[in-house]
């Protein structure tokens, strides 16, 4: 089997075959549904960034809101 690379914001792993492909819909090994985004649980830092923007958009929202 050859290799496979694609970026992490396209790598799903495989909860019941333990495989990571890179479709977000089913496993192309098993055929499973059950997947997680490794992008979710690798890429903190973007994670964080996001976070703190939602974080500051809501505050700015109540403030104008008053």
């Amino acid at each position: 089997m050859k290799p496979q690379h694609f970026p992490l914001t396209v790598s799903y792993f495989c909860q019941d075959c333990k495989e990571v492909g890179n479709s977000s819909r089913s496993c192309a090994c098993c055929g499973s549904r059950s997947l997680l985004s490794l992008a979710n649980v690798l890429n903190r830092e973007s994670l964080d960034d996001y976070g703190t923007e939602k974080a500051l958009y809501e505050i700015e929202k109540q403030e104008t809101m008053k």
